[in-house]
């Protein structure tokens, strides 16, 4: 399984700022945090797509799983601040 099917990835990260590199990593942390079984992989893209959108450069289907991974954490998080 390809995660960065984008041939293009490589030039995407180079764009990618300092802020932008920071957030990721905090992300990564929120994220994996939220999903402690989810592969290091994945905790990484769903971190990309959450900073860099589009820019992240994933496939149609990676893109899915990480928007659905990240509304699962929201809707979690909604639920924990409602209690």
């Amino acid at each position: 399984m390809l995660l960065w099917p984008d041939t293009h990835q490589q030039d995407l990260t180079m764009h990618v700022t300092a802020l932008e590199e920071s957030l990721i990593v905090h992300a990564e942390t929120l994220i994996g945090a939220a999903f402690p079984d989810a592969e290091k992989l994945w905790i990484s893209a769903a971190a990309r797509w959450q900073v860099l959108g589009a820019r992240a450069g994933l496939g149609e289907r990676e893109r899915g799983t990480c928007a659905n991974m990240l509304a699962s954490m929201e809707h979690a998080q909604g639920e924990a601040r409602a209690a």
